[in-house]
């Protein structure tokens, strides 16, 4: 019955644990998609009021600091126009992002961005060119000692109806991966969201690794190479892995973003993932199964204590007659043997012996008397 307990309850938990795994990954799944979304939000609302304004360049720098001041989540934002746009100016770029001085966060203006032209980035050349709004790693192909962010470009229309600038909003990927992983449903569960080439958007364990991606962890342990395959390849499902001594199971599938009208619906080919630990997910079967067996153990005991109770006080009669018959056996004819009021077999064997012990002594005494 134990056996068939443990395997059923086993059984539930680990469908219990799916299903736990599979809100969870939903949860951050919508987390990060809320956090993206607000940043698209934001930079539209910011295009439309922008639009209106584009030949003033001190508009321009007034609406890049407003992006800064309305979302929260929003780490820098650059709005770049390209060469020529304004004829007293060659080149024009208005950059804004936050800074840590004396304890207190600043938003300051930067006169550039990276170690680059911005004309030659990454964030801007692929917005004009593809002529749409897109997320980009933006500093993957810049030798910069900045904090790892993800940036949503928006190209800008001009009245010709050709890309005439781009928006770009930079999120900290240290700030998400510090909101996603905030809420964890465990002590010892951990949100990951991977890009097509593997390298960490939102860090399990709320850094910012970007130089460090999972292919590079998969060398060193085979485990985490056949997650990173699988979640790299775009696929839904979970696997076991350790790392650092400590098994896990992560429940990975594609990332998935929320239809909203007049939202950019780029194919991002991210995959987000969950882990969580065994002890997570079968600890309170664990533990049941630690009771089970101090009460399994503890009856047993006292059904064993309870029985040879039982068959004591039930073969107590039967010694007690053994002793006698010895007895009478012995010449002691006249050893008496005691009244009973048991009603089974050994009761009637007594008083049989009884009657027979009685019927001894009389003909003993009568042979006496002769």
């Amino acid at each position: 019955a134990l056996l068939v307990m443990f395997f059923y309850s086993k059984k539930s938990m680990r469908e219990d644990a799916l299903n736990r795994a599979s809100q969870t990954l939903n949860g951050a799944n919508v987390r990060i998609d809320n956090i993206l979304l607000s940043v698209e939000e934001t930079t539209g609302n910011i295009f439309y009021l922008l639009q209106p304004h584009l030949k003033n360049p001190d508009s321009v720098v007034a609406y890049s600091r407003k992006v800064m001041e309305v979302n929260p989540y929003v780490t820098g934002c650059a709005i770049a126009m390209k060469p020529g746009f304004y004829a007293d100016r060659p080149d024009f770029m208005a950059y804004f992002h936050r800074e840590v001085k004396d304890g207190k966060t600043l938003v300051v203006r930067s006169d550039s961005f990276g170690d680059k032209h911005y004309t030659e980035q990454s964030w801007f050349t692929k917005p004009m060119a593809a002529f749409q709004p897109m997320w980009l790693n933006p500093l993957v192909d810049m030798d910069v000692d900045m904090e790892p962010i993800i940036s949503f470009c928006l190209p800008i229309v001009g009245d010709d109806e050709q890309p005439q600038g781009v928006i770009s909003v930079d999120v900290s990927l240290s700030l998400l991966s510090d909101i996603i992983n905030s809420t964890k449903p465990s002590p010892n569960s951990y949100c990951a969201l991977l890009d097509r080439n593997g390298s960490f958007v939102v860090h399990p364990l709320g850094k910012h690794l970007m130089t460090v991606s999972v292919p590079d962890m998969g060398k060193m342990n085979e485990s985490v190479k056949n997650v990173a395959d699988a979640m790299m390849s775009g696929e839904t499902g979970y696997l076991p892995f350790s790392i650092n001594g400590r098994d896990y199971y992560v429940f990975y599938k594609p990332f998935e973003r929320a239809f909203v009208p007049n939202r950019s619906m780029e194919r991002l080919s991210w995959s987000v993932g969950v882990a969580m630990s065994k002890e997570d997910i079968f600890g309170d079967y664990n533990h049941l199964f630690n009771y089970v067996l101090v009460i399994a153990f503890g009856g047993l005991l006292l059904m064993f204590v309870l029985s040879w109770m039982i068959i004591y006080l039930r073969l107590e009669p039967l010694k007690m007659l053994t002793d006698k018959i010895e007895r009478i056996a012995q010449g002691h004819y006249y050893e008496a043997i005691p009244d009973t009021k048991n009603k089974d077999e050994i009761g009637s064997l007594q008083r049989n012996f009884q009657r027979m012990q009685l019927s001894l002594a009389l003909n003993v005494a009568e042979l006496q008397q002769r």
